[in-house]
């Protein structure tokens, strides 16, 4: 496809599309910690995100399977399910 994300030392998720090469909007932040791993979860419905501060946070990934409409990228974090540091 012609989608792709990104995460960056700004702990922002972006998700870019590259032909045309254009930013789509931000998937997610981490709260200004540098973002340090992007997963697609089982079938492709989640996206887990890592962050320095070991934050694990899940995203809706079904804006990758809408009918175009990319306003639905603002604001899709789910919840944060695990913090390392409580462990």
């Amino acid at each position: 496809e012609d989608t792709l994300l990104t995460g960056s030392n700004d702990g922002i998720v972006r998700v870019l599309q590259l032909q045309p090469d254009k930013l789509l909007g931000v998937l997610g932040d981490h709260n200004g910690f540098p973002v340090e791993k992007l997963r697609f979860g089982a079938n492709n419905r989640v996206i887990g995100s890592v962050s320095y501060d070991t934050m694990i946070r899940m995203w809706d990934a079904s804006i990758f399977n809408d009918d175009g409409d990319n306003d639905a990228i603002e604001d899709t974090e789910t919840s944060a399910v695990a913090d390392d540091r409580d462990a």
